[in-house]
């Protein structure tokens, strides 16, 4: 369950700090809360519904202290994101994302802590063989436009090419 907690905290750096173009010029630090965009509040509130469920199965050991635990874990992380896309200038900090993404991160383990135990994951094991190899080159493929490009463009003009 830890690494399920671990891949999503990495997905959402990832798409939290896409396109990866850091700038020293910082941006207006963390604007007033706004909820113009009922999408943007909903999107933020459903990403990070998950991270607090996890957190709550990962860490159950801890027994009451996991729900304070958890939401540190996903507030810390909002926080980090929020701080570090000052340095992003296509994206915009915002104290009402770090309150939404607080409040996703509790509403999910309160959901976890309804559902009960964590789910088993069953008898799926992955195997790998070429339709497997190919399964994920497909997959590649179709998220291919959330993956930064780095270096050479394949739809450059032959210009950009040359050395003159």
């Amino acid at each position: 369950m830890r690494r399920l907690l671990l891949l999503v905290i990495l997905l959402i750096l990832y798409g939290s700090l896409y396109p990866w173009h850091f700038s020293s010029q910082i941006q207006v630090v963390f604007r007033p809360p706004h909820f113009d965009d009922l999408s943007d509040v909903f999107l933020n509130f459903w990403l990070y519904a998950p991270l607090g469920a996890l957190a709550y199965w990962s860490f159950a050991e801890m027994g009451s202290w996991r729900w304070l635990f958890g939401f540190l874990v996903g507030f810390s992380l909002s926080l980090f994101v929020e701080t570090m896309q000052i340095f992003v200038p296509s994206r915009v900090s915002s104290w009402g994302d770090l309150m939404i993404n607080s409040a996703g991160t509790l509403a999910g383990m309160v959901l976890a802590a309804w559902i009960g135990r964590a789910p088993k994951a069953g008898r799926f094991a992955p195997r790998w063989s070429r339709e497997a190899f190919l399964l994920v080159c497909w997959l590649g493929f179709l998220v291919l436009p959330i993956v930064p490009v780095h270096g050479l463009r394949l739809d450059a003009k032959p210009a950009q090419f040359s050395s003159e």
